[in-house]
């Protein structure tokens, strides 16, 4: 079990770093891109939500699993049932931000056909 929570917990770590990188990517590029009010709401809650995880919620898990490394007891903990609500809340908002800004630029693209095809006629 050692080794298993000790991989855990490198996975979880590297995780963290590459979802922050992939974080401000997406800031970046949608900064960028001038969104829509809605598509940046929800980027903020996905910030806060990465935020929460990195500086908060991981190192909780992180000192529960050298607790347990260090020979205490394993106890029920309420941290991984909050990391999965988490992880489920950034990816509803993470599908949502796309399918709006999906569905915004399809909506641009069928005016800006109609009204050239008003133009030429």
């Amino acid at each position: 079990m050692p080794v298993a929570l000790e991989v855990g917990r490198y996975t979880f770590r590297l995780l963290a770093r590459v979802e922050l990188c992939f974080l401000i990517a997406a800031l970046i590029a949608a900064r960028i891109a001038r969104q829509r009010s809605i598509t940046a709401v929800a980027l903020v809650l996905v910030a806060a939500i990465v935020l929460l995880q990195r500086y908060w919620l991981l190192p909780a898990l992180d000192h529960r699993v050298s607790q347990i490394l260090a020979g205490g007891a394993i106890s029920f903990s309420t941290g991984h049932w909050v990391y999965a609500v988490m992880e489920v809340a950034k990816s509803a908002l993470l599908i949502t931000a796309g399918v709006v800004e999906y569905r915004s630029q399809l909506v641009s693209r069928t005016d800006a056909a109609i009204t050239l095809a008003l133009r030429d006629r």
